[in-house]
């Protein structure tokens, strides 16, 4: 064990010869002098028969070094070292460094920030309605309230308060806003942009004892065109030459959804025979449980109407400037033609393509036609008729509109198409659709007659 030596001033330390002296005043502590310089101090301690040692190199004066050494010995006494003090500082350090570069990282990571990543990663994957709906839901209600804040720290609370203002008054853009919450915290998730574990825009946890239940308005009815119209309608809507407006027309010759019309492809006909055969992806309805009838019977007109339409691609309707990218007309395609021809008539009747029974809930104000409105207007139409025999025929109806499902139980043994009752049936509604008017004054038909 070193000696305690009396401590050493500063001129006795420069009165030293070279070599190595102990200074005094801390147990073990040296002082290294060379061409008569004084080149630096060290502290040695031995325990367990080991030597240990600290160099202090540098401009310390000698109280500074003292003090140092001092300090350092208490260390070494107390079972550590230095050393270990000095590492564990450099990994607090390091560690302090690391937070604060996280918690800047993630002060940028803000739920507007997640919210824009998520819609843009998926806007190629739903519809142009869905991809305004969504901003709407983000900029208008959800943005204002918590759009600035680090995705980790959007709280239930705080969730509440975006949507309590919504959530009673205006039911459907707060299930938006929820819907798009929710994914938003799932996709931050999913792609570790937050230390989140589980999505607090969940109604089954917190947020729905902050929240009341969600009010559900009682559903409308598609706006349709009543079928004692239908004639006038089509007249305006065959003087519309487009890919659209051709898509319209053959969907209500056939009593067809939207998406059924928008994503025929050519090789789903067969019009030697007459029929149509679409597949599940191309519909609403997707069954797992049971089959579905996807087969259409076509009347006489809407095959000479596919007849006569040019061949592009592989879809049926597109837009020439898409057909080489065989990109589908949109989902909203149908609307603006309907659209265009409301203010069209509007500005004549002031009434415009209206159905007076179906109100709009907030301004009281009759609704325009829609596109999916004219199965129900075929629907109609056919209730209304004078059949040989009724009951085959709202039969067939159905199955045109291919709500037929062969289940386990009602479906199980009904293995009849009633292919010919819905030949009659659609070909009476082509037949009625266009009683008067001539198609060769119309596009596609004026190509051929010219």
């Amino acid at each position: 064990m070193p000696r305690i030596k009396k401590p050493l001033t500063v001129k006795e330390l420069n009165a030293l010869p070279d070599g190595r002296h102990a200074v005094g005043g801390v147990k073990g502590l040296t002082v290294e002098k060379r061409a008569g310089k004084i080149t630096g101090y060290r502290l040695r301690y031995f325990k367990g028969g080991a030597e240990r040692a600290t160099t202090y190199v540098g401009t310390y004066t000698l109280g500074e070094v003292r003090k140092k050494a001092a300090d350092d010995l208490a260390l070494y006494e107390s079972g550590t070292s230095p050393q270990e003090v000095r590492a564990a500082e450099r990994q607090e350090q390091a560690e302090k460094k690391r937070e604060a570069e996280k918690q800047a990282k993630n002060a940028r990571i803000t739920f507007l920030y997640c919210a824009n990543e998520f819609i843009s990663e998926y806007t190629q994957t739903v519809s142009r309605s869905t991809n305004k709906a969504r901003h709407v839901a983000l900029n208008k209600h959800l943005a204002p309230a918590i759009g600035a804040k680090p995705i980790d720290a959007v709280t239930v609370q705080d969730l509440a308060a975006a949507l309590s203002p919504i959530w009673v008054s205006k039911p459907n853009a707060a299930q938006k806003a929820y819907t798009l919450a929710h994914q938003v915290f799932d996709y931050a998730i999913a792609k570790e942009l937050t230390e989140l574990r589980s999505n607090p825009a969940d109604l089954r946890g917190p947020l729905g004892v902050l929240l009341k239940p969600l009010p559900q308005p009682p559903k409308q009815h598609y706006p349709a065109l009543h079928f004692d119209f239908i004639r006038a309608f089509i007249k305006d809507l065959l003087k519309t030459p487009s890919a659209s407006a051709h898509a319209l027309f053959f969907a209500i010759l056939t009593g067809s959804r939207n998406s059924e019309a928008r994503l025929a492809e050519w090789k789903e006909f067969d019009l030697e025979r007459g029929i149509w055969k679409i597949p599940e992806s191309h519909q609403k309805t997707k069954d797992k449980n049971f089959e579905r009838n996807r087969t259409k019977i076509l009347s006489t007109q809407a095959i000479d109407f596919l007849k006569h339409l040019p061949k592009v691609g592989p879809l049926v309707f597109v837009k020439r400037q898409d057909a080489a990218a065989n990109r589908p007309l949109s989902d909203m395609a149908m609307t603006e033609v309907i659209k265009a021809l409301h203010e069209k008539k509007k500005e004549r009747d002031g009434r415009g393509w209206i159905d007076p029974d179906s109100l709009n809930r907030q301004t009281g104000e009759k609704r325009r036609i829609t596109a999916h409105g004219f199965r129900a207007t075929f629907r109609s139409w056919v209730e209304s008729g004078e059949w040989e025999n009724y009951t085959k025929a709202q039969e067939a109806a159905e199955a045109v509109l291919l709500h037929e499902k062969r289940d386990n139980l009602g479906g199980a043994y009904r293995r009849y198409d009633h292919a010919a009752e819905q030949r009659r049936v659609i070909q009476a509604w082509a037949d009625n659709c266009l009683e008067g008017i001539d198609l060769s004054d119309y596009s596609p038909w004026r190509r051929e007659a010219r």
